[in-house]
């Protein structure tokens, strides 16, 4: 497992426990709003070693301006809490957390709605448990 710390330590804990949900969990980032990485933590194999840096880097830059393309519709819908995009070999699941983006990629036999709950689960109780 590769953990990069950029920022605070609640940021890589915070990405540990949602790292530690499942080893089909492949990469969980914690973006900024341009999609810059602030913390990730990667399987040292699988999507990690097939991704180049570069390509990692475009991926999580899109996810962040569809996440700021969404917000668009916020007045007519309201905000825009998680997203999933389903592909053939992975999911990518997303968190909207204020200015920040968690990002969590699977392989795609994960159950995904178990994943999904376990993931917001685990964001919101430890947002809250920060904010005590």
């Amino acid at each position: 497992m590769a953990s990069q710390t950029l920022g605070h330590a609640w940021y890589n804990e915070l990405c540990n426990r949602v790292f530690c949900l499942d080893q089909q969990i492949e990469i969980v980032a914690l973006l900024n709003n341009r999609g810059r990485i602030i913390e990730i933590i990667a399987r040292d194999e699988g999507l990690n070693k097939e991704l180049t840096g570069q390509k990692k880097e475009m991926l999580f830059m899109e996810c962040a301006l569809q996440t700021s393309l969404s917000k668009e519709y916020d007045k007519e819908f309201g905000k825009v809490r998680n997203s999933i995009v389903e592909r053939e070999k992975t999911i990518v699941f997303s968190v909207q957390m204020d200015d920040y983006l968690l990002l969590t990629i699977t392989k795609s036999e994960i159950d995904l709605i178990l994943i999904q709950q376990k993931i917001i689960e685990t964001v919101y109780n430890y947002a809250e448990a920060q904010l005590l």
